[in-house]
């Protein structure tokens, strides 16, 4: 117990809430040196002065119109990032001007910079912070609480995968509005004014030109509506109606301009497809909560799909454990305690939304505004030994939980932050095992099996922005999650046979939907190649295809690359007319042994 009376003591003393802050801005800052990480890629030659023939090029206030339209699609199968297979109809674009713009000043001004990108994105983060402290502020019961839940929620090393990735700015922005929001919202619901209900519209509207997470910030408003507000049924009722019409009426012009997701299960469009997206949420919110209040990290679980596929099952039971004793933990709190019910149930409806993306640990910072705070209910209704918490087990399995929540994460925290240099490096060896000199600007590299879909897209743009010298063209053909049968038809035909078909089980569908099988006869023209699918699997994927290229496979125009380990690439040698090879199924272990 002396830990957490230490930690009640400290929480207790003036000036807690800004000390905390300035500790995890300084944790978080170990993000600073780590560069571009993916998406950063995208933007640096989406914004900036990079290679058009890629088709990333994109309009200031549109960097995250990944793929919008058939002919954005087109162009970037074109230019060798999306695959052959994708779907022209496929769609996942996001309407996230006011981040676009930020983005575009920082490759205006320091193009060549990245750590002062991070920094800029660690001011909105302090912005984001400034917004937490002050909702807790209002809204939890006591300063100790406050600064209890604070900490709990700064200090929680998930944050490092928003606060630390540049292209994550959008949710630091778009949850600062949503946050204020609930600021300005409880203002109203207090003292009637209507400038409050307007400034927390604005505030709300501001979140959503930043990024669709500020949609997270109706959980806790509906949590207030049913919990909190002490007027009629048919009252709060109404208070929730001009937040629906603000929702409403952006996504009207959201879908107007052509924005969404669609044709990809990359991306869930609830609205589109609501069973679907209620069948997946079920599991994504086991997901997301477990790495909430049990701090099982999302992102170890996309290491261990590669680096220990063998042992990847554990954690769906120790989910389901580690939810169950949180459940039986919580029970005598949320019984007794209405702002438990509040935080608990604006935590679960705020992570809702998220539940249409693969989970992962960037997406838990509106789900942490209700998580911290029950959290620091939960140690400050055992330290003063109030609804009932006063058994072995209970003070044990919460004294885990601070120790978790307020030294573990904390010391993970940084490591964390820094981790994403990480997120590039394992490409670095794919990237430097493809030819780069000056002969290479006139050749096709033609790459056979990279691992999977992330190899394919993200190389070619960590070489264009890194100003790599690019090939004329780079191709991919199958992905290595599967062996591949590869024939020689004739001097410019293949035909690629992967064992158990195109976009195997675990594989990424990135512009592909299975709710619209590929056909017989499936035709992509590409300016120096044209892929016909020739046979299907029973459940609708491209299970062969023939490749015709305009020049014979044998000239000195093209590189033919293949998986070869943790050193990359090796030559791939073409078999003989009529002939036919087998290239092995990739060994997942090998992409992490490059770190």
């Amino acid at each position: 117990m002396k830990l957490l009376a230490t930690i009640r003591s400290m929480a207790s003393k003036p000036g807690a809430v800004w000390r905390i802050a300035a500790v995890s801005l300084l944790l978080n800052s170990f993000a600073i040196p780590t560069g571009f990480v993916l998406d950063d890629s995208f933007h640096a030659l989406a914004l900036g002065d990079g290679s058009g023939h890629l088709g990333t090029r994109r309009a200031p206030w549109d960097a995250f119109a990944f793929a919008k339209d058939p002919r954005t699609v087109k162009s970037m199968i074109d230019g060798g990032i999306y695959p052959w297979w994708s779907d022209l109809q496929a769609r996942f674009a996001f309407l996230r001007p006011l981040t676009s713009l930020t983005l575009f000043v920082d490759h205006s001004l320091w193009p060549d910079w990245p750590a002062a990108m991070h920094v800029h994105s660690l001011l909105w983060y302090a912005v984001l912070l400034l917004s937490v402290g002050l909702v807790y502020r209002r809204y939890c019961e006591s300063p100790a609480i406050a600064a209890l839940a604070f900490a709990v929620y700064a200090l929680d090393d998930a944050r490092a995968a928003t606060a630390g990735w540049i292209a994550s700015r959008g949710a630091l922005i778009a949850l600062s509005g949503g946050f204020v929001s609930l600021l300005a919202h409880h203002r109203w619901r207090r003292c009637g004014q209507q400038r409050w209900l307007w400034a927390a519209l604005f505030a709300l509207a501001m979140g959503l030109a930043g990024a669709e997470a500020a949609v997270q910030a109706l959980g806790y408003l509906v949590a207030y509506a049913l919990l909190l507000d002490d007027q009629s049924l048919a009252r709060r009722v109404l208070s929730l109606l001009p937040y629906g019409v603000l929702i409403v009426a952006w996504r009207v012009v959201y879908l107007v301009l052509g924005y969404g997701a669609a044709r990809t299960d990359l991306y869930i469009d609830p609205a589109s497809n609501p069973l679907y997206f209620l069948r997946q949420a079920a599991q994504r919110m086991l997901a997301l909560l477990t790495a909430q209040f049990a701090g099982i990290p999302n992102d170890l679980v996309d290491v261990l799909k590669y680096a220990a596929p063998d042992f990847a099952w554990v954690y769906l039971p120790v989910a389901v454990l580690a939810m169950g004793v949180l459940a039986w933990l919580l029970s005598g709190l949320l019984r007794a305690d209405a702002k438990a019910r509040f935080w608990a149930l604006g935590s679960v409806l705020s992570t809702l939304p998220v539940c249409a993306v693969m989970p992962a640990d960037r997406l838990l910072s509106a789900t942490a505004l209700g998580g911290s705070a029950l959290t620091a209910h939960l140690l400050m209704a055992v330290v003063e030994g109030r609804h009932g918490y006063r058994g072995p087990l209970t003070r044990a399995a919460t004294i885990a939980l601070a120790g978790m929540s307020l030294v573990i994460a904390p010391i993970m925290l940084p490591l964390r932050a820094y981790s994403h240099v990480n997120y590039d490096r394992y490409l670095e060896p794919a990237d430097a095992s493809i030819p780069s000199g000056a002969e290479v600007t006139g050749q096709t590299v033609v790459i056979l099996n990279p691992p999977n879909d992330e190899y394919g897209i993200y190389q070619p743009l960590l070489r264009a922005a890194r100003g790599g010298t690019m090939p004329k063209r780079i191709r991919w053909l199958a992905t290595g999650e599967s062996a591949l049968d590869v024939t020689r038809v004739d001097e410019m035909s293949l035909r690629i046979r992967p064992v158990r078909g195109f976009l195997p089980e675990g594989s990424i569908w990135t512009l592909r939907s299975r709710a619209h099988p590929s056909a017989v006869g499936d035709r992509m023209e590409l300016p120096d190649v044209a892929f016909v699918v020739t046979e299907v699997t029973a459940d609708g994927r491209p299970a062969e295809v023939l490749a015709r290229f305009d020049l014979p496979l044998d000239s000195d125009a093209f590189v033919w690359l293949q998986w070869g380990g943790p050193e990359g690439y090796v030559p791939f040698e073409l078999p003989g007319p009529g002939r036919r090879v087998r290239v092995p199924e990739i060994d997942p272990r090998s992409v992490f042994e490059a770190l």
